[in-house]
């Protein structure tokens, strides 16, 4: 697959689960930093148990802010997501879309400027005693703007069984 079919694909994929995301699913609270506003949001606001979910880490960076792809590239971080789940409810490796190349000085970046969702599948077990998962998520984030700014933040959200 040549590389622009492939951005298109991914694109492609991800603008379907944000309509998925905004037009069924549940917010939590978002935490606001000095330089990006963090928050998850479910692709469902019910889960059945076994059935596997999406969940996104929602980022909003600040006008002239951006944070950093997997690959931060020269001089950035990774922004991860360190869950905080109940015994055997599992969450995916984050599933990232395509950055943008950053330039910074001679050095090269590679992040988001714009808000970005960073996906994550949840699967909760087949039995599931408990009518709430508990999505606690400690994010470690990093904004630019002239200078790096590394920072943790937690985010949690619950999403209801039925």
């Amino acid at each position: 697959m040549s590389g622009t079919l492939f951005q298109k694909t991914v694109v492609a994929i991800f603008l379907s689960l944000l309509v998925l995301f905004c037009q069924r699913g549940a917010l939590a609270d978002p935490v606001v930093t000095p330089y990006t506003q963090a928050q998850l949001v479910s692709e469902v606001s019910a889960f059945k148990p076994g059935e596997p979910f999406w969940v996104a880490l929602r980022l909003q960076p600040r006008d002239g802010w951006h944070t950093y792809w997997r690959n931060p590239g020269d001089s950035g971080l990774a922004t991860t997501i360190d869950w905080d789940l109940p015994a055997g409810v599992e969450a995916s490796a984050i599933h990232w879309p395509y950055p943008e190349r950053i330039p910074f000085g001679p050095l090269m970046n590679y992040g988001y400027h714009q808000e970005v969702y960073l996906l994550s599948r949840i699967t909760p077990p087949a039995e599931w005693p408990v009518a709430t998962v508990d999505l606690t998520g400690a994010g470690g984030l990093a904004g630019l703007s002239g200078r790096l700014y590394p920072r943790r933040s937690r985010v949690q959200s619950d999403v209801a069984g039925h």
